[in-house]
């Protein structure tokens, strides 16, 4: 149902798979893809904010230190922002 949601609104297509529900794959559409930095936000929010949570040593980490060398295809235009927010925490 999600998939057919998520497709439905253009941020994701069905590629391939002829071959019933197991060979069906999906991939992001550009609309898809613009939506990543904000979800990546929320994801950085909470590793940060919520580590209590979301990490079994309950220590905050931020994005490079569990993501490392993805920070361009996760956040595209603002990792100058996350950059510089990630800096100030560190002080």
């Amino acid at each position: 149902m999600r998939l057919g949601e998520l497709a439905g609104e253009g941020l994701i297509e069905r590629i391939g798979g002829s071959q019933g529900r197991l060979g069906v794959r999906y991939r992001l559409t550009k609309k898809g893809r613009d939506c990543m930095p904000i979800l990546t936000a929320f994801i950085q929010y909470g590793m940060l904010h919520r580590a209590e949570r979301v990490f079994e040593d309950k220590r905050p980490r931020n994005l490079n230190q569990v993501f490392p060398e993805k920070q361009k295809p996760l956040l595209g235009e603002l990792v100058p922002y996350a950059l510089a927010e990630a800096h100030k925490k560190s002080k």
